[in-house]
């Protein structure tokens, strides 16, 4: 991996977990026309956007554990991507498996947050500018803490999103389709920024309003103004599909994300110490030779 990889894949890393957990690149997203299925009563199957939109966000903030397929585009993200994500809510831990489009083996790595801690690696090349090693330890402190929020104001945060949608004024029922299997009610709206902060402090937890508040923050310290919102809702009120649509100071967001095996157990290891860079014991240089490109 020669200097600009390491340069850009360890600036897109925040980069991706704050614009990430999101849908796909098409409206499609994985979705299709849904035949009739009978289904117990929900506030999705009745119709009522706002009322679905507000239970999926309570619902969603009950989850322990999820996993995501995600894909799009995101600002600062260079090119298409597509992840796989692994997340556990308390204690916080995630791993996200990423795949860049035509950027072949630098393309594809994997990001985890394991405590006051994010990794980067798993990617052979990679240990051409890590002395060898093949993992890249980056402390959550100082503005990387404040961006990443510990994961959870992140994105990848369904009850987050979910919440802040609810301050909409124009959510709309698009119809009934079918995700990953699942039928689902389609909603859709967009919200302005004022609008998600305005949304960030209504129901839930502290915790929950808090990650509300720092998503908010996130998307407007990256120039988003307003986002397109389209959000997919089981029969038993939780979020199986979202995808985001905006315009940031460094691109386009246009992502989508897919929920799945809800409260299934996710583990998530720190990488093995021996085989790990880790820039907190470092010096500016970070990495050696390879820091100064970072």
């Amino acid at each position: 991996m020669n200097r600009r990889a390491v340069r850009v894949t360890t600036g897109m890393a925040a980069g991706l977990l704050l614009c990430g957990a999101t849908t796909g690149c098409s409206s499609s997203g994985g979705s299709s026309p849904a035949k009739s299925a009978s289904a117990a009563p929900s506030e999705a199957a009745s119709g009522a956007p706002a009322a679905a939109v507000q239970s999926a966000s309570k619902k969603a903030a009950e989850l322990k554990s999820l996993r995501v397929e995600m894909s799009g585009i995101g600002p600062g993200v260079p090119g298409r991507m597509k992840a796989e994500l692994a997340m556990n809510m308390d204690p916080k831990a995630m791993e996200m498996n990423v795949e860049l489009a035509d950027h072949g083996e630098d393309g594809r790595f994997t990001l985890k947050l394991v405590g006051d801690a994010m990794y980067m690696g798993g990617n052979e090349k990679i240990s051409d500018r890590l002395d060898g090693k093949h993992w890249l330890k980056m402390p959550l402190k100082g503005k990387m803490k404040d961006a990443l929020g510990g994961m959870g104001a992140a994105h990848q945060d369904p009850s987050a999103q979910t919440g802040l949608l609810s301050g909409s004024k124009d959510i709309k029922k698009v119809g009934e389709e079918t995700v990953n299997g699942i039928p689902a009610t389609h909603y859709a709206g967009s919200v302005t920024l004022d609008e998600m902060a305005g949304a960030a402090g209504k129901d839930g937890s502290d915790a929950t309003k808090e990650r509300r508040r720092k998503t908010v923050e996130q998307l407007r310290q990256q120039g988003m103004q307003k986002l397109d919102v389209d959000l997919w809702i089981a029969k038993d009120n939780r979020p199986v599909q979202l995808r985001e649509r905006g315009q940031a100071d460094k691109g386009p967001l246009d992502m989508t994300m897919v929920f799945k095996d809800f409260d299934k157990p996710v583990t998530v290891e720190a990488p093995a110490a021996d085989d790990t860079a880790d820039m907190g014991d470092r010096p500016a240089g970070g990495l050696g030779e390879a820091g100064k490109s970072l």
